[in-house]
């Protein structure tokens, strides 16, 4: 028994390795060409290896204190202060060339 979990084990860390291997190869991107790279980090948001916004924003770290407000929010959070905006429309009298979303729950429309 304890040489199948072993086995299991070491497959596992197989196809780990196996797959970061697999997406980290240049041809898994191939969008990036030396031109577009070089225009990337000629970007003056580009520093130290890494993209900084222009505005600066507080970071957000997923530990446990995080995680716990993102699933069980407190009373009232997930409430929006506005209400949504809506109106009822003929969805046959909208012309089909005009360009509209249609909301239609969790299904839009364009």
């Amino acid at each position: 028994m304890l040489s199948l979990i072993k086995i299991s084990a070491l497959g596992a860390a197989c196809l780990l390795l196996a797959g970061f291997w697999f997406i980290n190869r240049d041809e898994m991107d191939p969008l990036m060409t030396p031109a577009r790279k070089a225009r990337i980090e000629a970007s003056p948001h580009y520093r130290d290896g890494e993209f900084h916004p222009e505005v600066p924003h507080e970071e957000v770290t997923a530990d446990i204190s995080f995680w716990k407000s993102f699933f069980f929010p407190a009373a009232g959070v997930n409430i929006p202060q506005d209400p949504m905006v809506h109106e009822k429309k003929d969805l046959k009298s909208i012309p089909p060339w005009d360009d509209v979303v249609v909301w239609l729950g969790h299904f839009g429309l364009i």
